[in-house]
């Protein structure tokens, strides 16, 4: 499963992204790098179906996308485990537990309770965890102190091997060497 874009444009006012032409690979990581305002965020609102845009067209995103950092999805007043558990219900299967062991520790804490840090390792042990075909990672790793940055990093990188990974970037990182395909904004 690959992703396709076709003379992509989106225009929101002042602000104009592409005409952009990119076809990723089947799996990997694909980071999208750019500066502070480029239209990073704003391609993953439309490869989630979330922003329409202005021209052009993207095959191959019709399908179960997992989202992390694009904007707030859990519920803030249930605690972990009731976000987890309603989420699979929604998704109708269950996560796999291996992805799960690392955040148990939060389970039974308010998802709003916990800290930014905390907060990004629960979204991404669970969008992991639900094994989808295709992940959009805005910046995944900012909230992240050095450890949990490389055991997050080594998670992607292992996912990426079976599945198609967006991952945002400003600046080198984790995955600058390890990226199947750059997009360049």
């Amino acid at each position: 499963m690959s992703v396709q874009f076709k003379n992509l444009e989106l225009n929101l006012g002042k602000f104009h992204l592409g005409p952009l032409n990119f076809e990723s690979a089947s799996s990997g990581i694909h980071l999208i790098k750019g500066a502070n305002g480029t239209g990073k965020t704003s391609l993953l609102r439309i490869l989630m179906s979330r922003t329409a845009p202005t021209a052009g067209e993207i095959m191959g995103a019709q399908m179960e996308v997992g989202v992390v950092g694009v904007e707030p999805w859990m519920m803030g007043s249930w605690t972990v485990k009731e976000n987890i558990e309603w989420f699979s219900q929604l998704l109708g299967r269950k996560p796999t537990a291996q992805n799960l062991e690392k955040i148990s520790k939060f389970y039974e804490q308010r998802f709003d309770r916990l800290s930014l840090g905390q907060r990004r390792q629960v979204e991404l042990s669970f969008a992991l965890a639900m094994n989808f075909k295709i992940l959009l990672l805005d910046e995944p790793l900012s909230p992240l102190d050095h450890e949990q940055r490389k055991i997050y990093s080594d998670l992607i990188t292992q996912a990426a091997t079976q599945n198609l990974i967006f991952i945002t970037t400003h600046q080198e990182n984790e995955f600058s060497d390890k990226a199947a395909k750059v997009l360049s904004l």
